[in-house]
């Protein structure tokens, strides 16, 4: 004995309301149209979002108080607690994408302090 299409499709439309209600945290019974858009629900912020702006202002300010006028791409990697490498720096050069204020003494690269300082502002996401 099988099943008829009116019980599959019965079965089916209960299964979907079951689903569609765990996603919106709604009971099925007010789920009556299942093809019309609902509006999802607003993320809930973690502890860490509402932190984020002193975070941002505590990190630069130790950070421009820590850095030299010029410094090398190796200190930069170090200052910053590796969140950018040397290695990272040294493409991002040849790319053109990196600080704007650059010094070369011979095979090393330094950085002025301003400028880098406004180049990792731009890169960071919070």
């Amino acid at each position: 004995m099988g099943y008829s299409m009116w019980d599959i499709e019965k079965n089916l439309d209960e299964y979907r309301k079951k689903k569609q209600a765990q996603y919106y945290n709604t009971p099925p019974s007010f789920l009556e149209n299942l093809n019309a858009p609902k509006p999802r629900a607003e993320p809930v912020k973690n502890d860490y979002a509402y932190v984020t702006p002193q975070l941002d202002k505590d990190f630069f300010t130790t950070l421009e108080k820590e850095l030299p006028p010029i410094f090398t791409r190796q200190m930069a990697a170090q200052k910053t607690g590796g969140l950018i490498s040397a290695k990272t720096l040294a493409n991002l050069d040849s790319l053109e994408r990196g600080p704007s204020v650059k010094v070369r003494v011979g095979t090393k690269v330094g950085y002025e302090r301003a400028s880098f300082l406004q180049w990792l502002r731009g890169r960071m996401k919070w």
